[in-house]
């Protein structure tokens, strides 16, 4: 996203957007360092739950705090991927603005862009849901569902915006 709205500054023919560029350019950086993080932070959430998942449940008051820790781990394991997932649609809409506006000769990369970041919502909602098999709290898990739902969605109708910019715009045969 950042490679094509790149292409696209200090070009004569996309002056109009080349404020704009900036902005994208900006944000795609920041969300690439931000989702760069997100692997640590993954792993620190998983270690997390596995130190839970390894407390000693041999008695009754035991197995309570083990239980809780482990609601605690799940929940905060939850929100790595939740975070991903919010964040990968941020990326199909920055795609989908660059295909529409940007260097048509990069359109090819906006597109890749897009289907990148799909797979990763695709990715961070697999994670999203297996770790809600786990919740006993079942009011989270509808809300984690609903607004994965919702990312979905959106992602969907970027996915139809881009596959007309690269139909459209980019002349590509989809």
């Amino acid at each position: 996203i950042a490679m094509v709205a790149r292409l696209t500054v200090g070009k004569k023919k996309y002056a109009d957007v080349e404020s704009e560029m900036w902005q994208i350019i900006d944000k795609a950086d920041q969300l690439r360092a931000e989702l760069t993080a997100a692997i640590d932070e993954d792993a620190a959430a998983f270690q997390t739950y596995l130190a839970a998942s390894r407390m000693p449940k041999d008695t009754p008051e035991q197995q309570s705090q083990r239980d809780l820790a482990l609601e605690q781990a799940t929940l905060g394991a939850i929100q790595v991927p939740r975070t991903v997932a919010r964040k990968a649609v941020d990326l199909m809409h920055l795609a989908v603005k660059v295909a529409q506006t940007g260097n048509v000769n990069a359109i090819s990369d906006a597109g890749s862009a897009a289907a990148l970041a799909r797979a990763a919502l695709t990715g961070a909602g697999l994670n999203v849901r297996i770790n809600c098999l786990n919740l006993l709290d079942q009011n989270a898990v509808s809300s984690f569902l609903a607004e994965l739902a919702e990312h979905e969605t959106q992602a969907a109708e970027a996915d139809a915006a881009m596959k007309l910019a690269l139909s459209e715009r980019g002349k590509l045969q989809l």
